[in-house]
């Protein structure tokens, strides 16, 4: 098993960043004063921090120390130090994003100028209100992302950052508005505290954590900084879930305890009480990988998508052995927790099933998470790619825990592949062809354009020159390119890394043009194009006295007998269609 042989070679050895959510229970209102006082000074030396960084340019932490004890006299070094390294966080990541949010909207921007073309140039026409307004608010929302594109570029060339704001700006904006007192906001701006971790102190100084092993339960002490003085601690229950999927979460915490590994604490004051953060590393035995191992016997392609999640197997030459889809239809609408729980019941599936197979490494595209958002908010929801993203970090983090290999792979054109060459031949989806794909590009095999595909470059290009005797001269020089590029395929092949894709999209392009001999799809519940005589759909069929599910139905011939791709017939007058 991988895991043993990971255990015997530590370079495999890695670690991931764990969470761990407890609820503290505080039954005294004088401790409950404590931890509010804390967290308002804490905010306070973290604001003081961010604006002597930004506004005056200190960077020495020595003088930021100075300039908040100067103001906070009962603020002790630690907790000071800690909110100088939260304030260097914060601009950290408000740079690092800077660029990110620069391209997506640009992405925007280029995306409302063909939306406007399209409405002022006839072909796309206005519904429900009239083509003006239609117009109007589009000018509008390109004005404001062309105004936005420019301060975004100001802030990269001049290493400066936006105005933020500490308390959430829909908060500043009820407080405007009269919605919130000042009180009230002053309340919400003051809700946290950190505490770093240090393996020299115990875990952590601060706010460490105890474990009763007779017990089996947690508790907390946090230290209130005093003027002149020591600190004084509170101690308090902290309640850890005991589901049985926080079961791992529980071991690392108590091992971290015992081992007194360095753990990071953040107390948060929510609605309902208190909640601590802790944050640890876990030690993991799976590992990302450039190449899979030769010794690595099976392998895993995963295709992650908003409402499924397609899996399929092959061995190490990247032949085809098993495949299946685990869906997961309520992401597109329901709430963060009920998000949650379904996304990890549904990697727990994914894992078990992976694990009876043997399948000791998984391929899973590289994907570039961006905000290609539209003006469509119903669909903006269900494209978000936060959910997608979601899955792809639990799916990563199992396999680590579990001992797998990882394989990041390019996902250019796994669909359009696995759609045109492999659909048909295993009697697949859409998206479990695209696994495929992505699991043999993860033993880093070249998709070749089959011979049933070549066969038709030469209909494709009597096709595409009938167009392009009658189309006008913008729409000609089009068509005549991809002319020279299917009658020169050889050239673009994707055995030449130089032009890996080229063919493959141009056919993907012109799937409309295929002979309706020639099935683009394989068994697909959604949007199937599948012509009368290629049909490739999962059916139950009762034959005699019981019943017979066959899979691989590629469609039926000529004299009326189901065929399936290796070749098996059966009369159709004794098949009855139960399903």
């Amino acid at each position: 098993m991988p895991n043993k042989r990971h255990k015997r070679n530590k370079a495999y050895n890695k670690s991931v960043t764990t969470t761990i959510i407890g609820q503290l229970l505080i039954s005294s209102s004088g401790e409950k004063e404590q931890i509010d006082r804390l967290m308002a000074k804490f905010q306070s030396a973290k604001r003081m921090a961010f604006n002597q960084i930004i506004k005056d340019g200190i960077t020495k932490r020595e003088d930021i120390e100075k300039y908040i004890k100067a103001r906070i006299p009962s603020l002790n070094t630690r907790y000071m130090r800690d909110a100088i390294i939260e304030a260097e966080g914060t601009i950290d990541s408000q740079k690092e994003l800077l660029p990110v949010y620069l391209e997506d909207t640009e992405h925007k921007l280029k995306k409302s100028q063909t939306k406007l073309l399209l409405y002022e140039s006839g072909k796309r026409k206005a519904r429900r209100v009239p083509l003006e307004t239609v117009v109007k608010a589009i000018k509008k929302r390109i004005d404001k992302l062309t105004q936005r594109a420019a301060k975004l570029k100001h802030h990269i060339i001049n290493g400066t950052i936006p105005n933020i704001v500490f308390g959430k700006r829909r908060n500043l904006i009820s407080l405007q508005k009269g919605l919130l007192t000042k009180e009230e906001w002053k309340h919400l701006r003051t809700n946290s505290f950190y505490s770093r971790g240090d393996a020299s102190k115990g875990g952590n100084l601060h706010t460490r954590i105890y474990y009763n092993d007779y017990r089996d339960e947690f508790k907390i002490r946090i230290a209130i900084p005093q003027e002149g003085s020591r600190c004084r601690y509170i101690y308090c229950p902290l309640i850890i879930p005991k589901e049985k999927r926080h079961t791992r979460k529980r071991e690392v915490l108590i091992s971290a305890i015992q081992n007194k590994m360095a753990y990071s604490v953040r107390i948060i004051r929510r609605d309902h009480g208190y909640e601590a953060h802790i944050t640890l590393d876990e030690e993991v035995y799976g590992s990302y990988v450039k190449k899979i191992p030769h010794t690595v016997a099976k392998v895993a392609g995963i295709d992650v998508n908003v409402d499924r999640i397609a899996v399929t197997i092959t061995d190490k030459k990247g032949n085809f052995l098993k495949q299946r889809t685990f869906y997961c239809h309520e992401l597109e609408y329901v709430r963060t927790g009920k998000r949650n729980f379904i996304i990890y019941h549904t990697i727990k599936e994914v894992f078990e099933w992976l694990k009876s197979q043997k399948v000791e490494a998984i391929a899973i595209e590289r994907l570039n998470f961006k905000q290609d958002f539209d003006t469509n908010r119903r669909l903006n929801r269900i494209f978000s790619n936060f959910v997608r993203k979601r899955i792809y970090d639990a799916i990563t983090r199992k396999a680590l825990r579990e001992g797998m290999y990882i394989k990041p792979v390019h996902p250019a054109f796994t669909s359009q592949i696995g759609k045109l060459k492999y659909a048909r031949q295993y009697g697949l989806s859409i998206h479990e062809a695209a696994a495929y794909v992505i699991a043999r590009r993860g033993l880093e095999y070249t998709e070749r354009i089959p011979r049933v595909l070549v066969k038709q470059i030469p209909i494709l290009v009597d096709k595409l020159e009938l167009k392009a005797a009658g189309a006008k001269e913008a729409a000609r020089k089009k068509l005549l390119a991809q002319i020279r590029v299917l009658k020169n395929w050889k050239k673009y092949s994707p055995v030449n890394t130089k032009h890996r894709w080229k063919l493959w999209s141009l056919l993907n392009k012109l799937e409309s043009l295929l002979c309706p001999e020639f099935p683009t799809e394989g068994r697909s519940g959604i949007n199937s194009k599948v012509a009368p005589l290629t049909g490739a759909c999962p059916r139950t069929f009762a034959i005699g006295k019981g019943e017979v599910h066959i899979r691989t139905v590629v469609g039926w011939d000529a004299y009326g007998n189901i065929q399936n791709w290796y070749g098996w017939h059966k009369p159709l007058k004794e098949v009855n269609v139960v399903a």
